[in-house]
């Protein structure tokens, strides 16, 4: 949202996947009818809005509450986001562009590399 927050909080977060599309990130709230769909980017330039409107058609084939749910969708970037992408994360409310700063706690996400492994931390939520 145009805060940076959830408006739930989730009770189940992992991915999502079938055989043809897969989600990085995936939580729901079945109390807030909420479900929070992520990408997590670990580019060398700026994200930009494709990898949105991608999320947004693959959020179309999660069967999960369709047509009553309320989505959000977040993207965590270690390079940023473009300014189309920004410009869009601040004007709608059902986009999150995850701020990130290289090993410290921003209070939104966190995000590890370590390993090959993306890790990120969300509202006290791990994936």
């Amino acid at each position: 949202s145009a805060e940076g927050k959830l408006p739930g909080l989730l009770e189940k977060v992992g991915r999502w996947w079938d055989s043809s599309h897969e989600i990085d990130v995936a939580g729901l709230s079945e109390e807030d009818n909420l479900l929070v769909l992520g990408e997590c980017k670990f580019w060398s330039v700026p994200v930009g809005v494709n990898i949105l409107t991608e999320l947004e058609q693959k959020a179309a084939f999660v069967n999960w509450h369709t047509g009553k749910r309320n989505t959000v969708y977040i993207i965590f970037s270690v390079n940023g986001y473009s300014e189309e992408l920004a410009a869009v994360g601040k004007i709608r409310e059902d986009v999150i562009l995850a701020p990130f700063v290289a090993g410290k706690e921003t209070g939104l996400a966190n995000c590890s590399n370590e390993g090959g492994v993306c890790a990120w931390r969300l509202n006290g939520n791990s994936w």
